[in-house]
């Protein structure tokens, strides 16, 4: 039995949804109450979900060890199954991968591919990790524990941020990573492919980091092959887009995109300004007019729904 949640939004009447879908280790929180704001105020829905043991499903941990990766994709097919007709998908990572797995099933509007990974991806930073420290590697196999491969905030600069991403943002991600499933782990590390290309024509943004130090750039590239667009990169940013200083860009990126397709609507919202503390920037300079920073605060409180699932 397994248990995926989903945080219920305000959003504005109308317009369109967009479900996002987190990657390893993180849950439904690196989607930032700002980055989820910025598309509110385009007039876009926005849920956010947790995958089977990450989040509010927590209390499946004890199971979650040997959950598997169709489990994870049947997850997503399960939490979009409450729209119709689908929603928008954004997936970041392993996010991504998922939400291609069951591409054919779920045939949603658009998707949007972020720093998407690949099982060659995932061998070649596992490959690089263990050849610098070997030890810590065999400790998480043998402990089947893979949040022990990102022992210090410094790793988790190395793997998810770019050397300049500040301080305490990489903090605050590092605090909130969670534990993963070690047979998903083990599937990407021995599964030869998992994703193959659906004769769908869904619309596919491919976006990039160009400090990615857990995908390379030609794993991201192929990806965007394979559905006959080209990959766009965010040079100074990190694996976690969403996340970086400058993520307003990516954000706005995927907004255009959705005018172009007709899924969003040529105009935003007129807000209401934030509290004086909403417009503190992440380097501590801003001025009222500064979209809203990455901020790592509980949100407010929503309902939450858990979705169960027998396979």
């Amino acid at each position: 039995m397994l248990a995926m949640t989903l945080d219920h939004e305000r959003s504005p009447s109308g317009g369109r949804t967009i479900l996002f879908v987190h990657g390893l280790l993180h849950g439904s929180w690196c989607w930032s109450e700002a980055w989820r704001e910025y598309f509110h105020r385009q007039g876009i829905r926005t849920q956010v979900g947790n995958l089977p043991g990450h989040g509010a499903a927590a209390s499946a941990r004890s199971s979650h060890r040997w959950t598997s990766l169709n489990d994870y994709a049947d997850a997503v097919v399960q939490m979009a199954a409450g729209y119709h007709p689908c929603p928008i998908l954004v997936g970041h990572s392993l996010g991504a991968l998922l939400i291609q797995m069951r591409l054919r099933q779920l045939n949603p509007p658009a998707v949007v591919l972020l720093a998407p990974t690949q099982p060659a991806a995932f061998r070649w930073s596992a490959w690089h990790h263990f050849r610098r420290q070997p030890g810590l590697f065999l400790r998480v196999h043998r402990r089947r524990a893979p949040r022990l491969s990102i022992p210090s905030p410094g790793a988790c600069r190395e793997r998810f941020f770019s050397p300049t991403t500040p301080d305490h943002v990489v903090q605050g991600c590092f605090a909130r990573l969670e534990e993963e499933s070690y047979r998903v782990c083990l599937e990407l590390l021995l599964r030869p492919k998992i994703v193959w290309r659906p004769e769908l024509q869904v619309p596919v943004l491919v976006l990039g980091a160009g400090q990615d130090r857990s995908v390379p750039r030609h794993v991201t590239e192929g990806v965007a092959r394979s559905y006959g667009v080209q990959a766009e990169f965010f040079d100074d940013a990190g694996h976690d887009l969403m996340l970086e200083p400058g993520w307003e860009r990516v954000a706005e990126r995927i907004v255009s995109w959705l005018r172009e397709l007709r899924l969003a609507a040529r105009r935003g919202l007129r807000v209401p300004t934030r509290p004086e503390a909403w417009r503190e920037s992440v380097n501590g300079y801003a001025s009222e007019s500064q979209t809203l920073p990455v901020r790592f605060e509980d949100p407010p409180p929503r309902r939450r729904v858990a979705v169960m699932s027998d396979r």
